[in-house]
């Protein structure tokens, strides 16, 4: 694998990177299995999916450990241990947005929530939301060093890390970095989710 030299910057300023991080994400899980599962019509998905990571990001954003290249080719949404996303009511008020945007696809959307936070470990740990490189620089080794931005970090502090991997290149890519697969979950007549564990190394 050829690897490219990246530099990594914290998605903080969000009216400087927030579209950058919501362009590659977009790009990266536009025919991502789930979110073909969810979005089932293409034309609808180019709208949807955008809008979903567009209100997702800067919950994410806020506690400085997301990242995105500097370039905009790949970005990573990740949650320090012992920290909840969003409130209570912040999590009322992005579900019914999400629902909202969902459109037609917004019940197997609110499925695909119920059934990850329902298998979510309640262990303190780091979980990595979203990892996505834009589909004409993936095989560069962005994805690789957009993990390693963090898991350096997270094996320095010796603290256990999270993830569901949405298709089988992802779990390879995760299994490379020391993720293990600690469940299988299929979506009703759809794709199959691998939940990962990563204990630091």
């Amino acid at each position: 694998m050829t690897t490219t030299q990246c530099t990594y910057i914290p998605v903080i300023d969000i009216a400087h990177d927030h579209d950058r991080v919501v362009t590659a994400l977009s790009a990266a899980f536009h025919r991502d299995p789930v979110f073909e599962w969810i979005y089932t019509d293409e034309s609808w998905r180019r709208e949807a999916v955008p809008a979903f990571f567009s209100l997702l990001t800067p919950a994410f954003a806020s506690r400085s450990q997301s990242r995105v290249t500097w370039d905009g080719d790949g970005a990573a949404l990740w949650l320090p241990p012992g920290e909840q996303l969003l409130s209570d009511e912040e999590a009322e008020s992005f579900m019914a947005e999400a629902a909202e945007d969902a459109g037609p696809a917004a019940g197997r959307l609110m499925q695909a929530f119920e059934i990850f936070e329902e298998h979510h470990p309640t262990e303190p740990h780091w979980y990595l939301g979203f990892l996505g490189v834009i589909p004409s620089r993936q095989g560069h080794g962005i994805g690789s060093e957009l993990l390693e931005t963090t898991l350096d970090r997270v094996d320095y502090a010796g603290e256990p890390a999270y993830l569901e991997a949405t298709s089988a290149d992802n779990r390879r890519l995760y299994e490379r970095h020391g993720f293990k697969v600690v469940r299988e979950l299929p979506l009703p007549n759809g794709p199959t989710v691998f939940p990962m564990w990563r204990d630091p190394a």
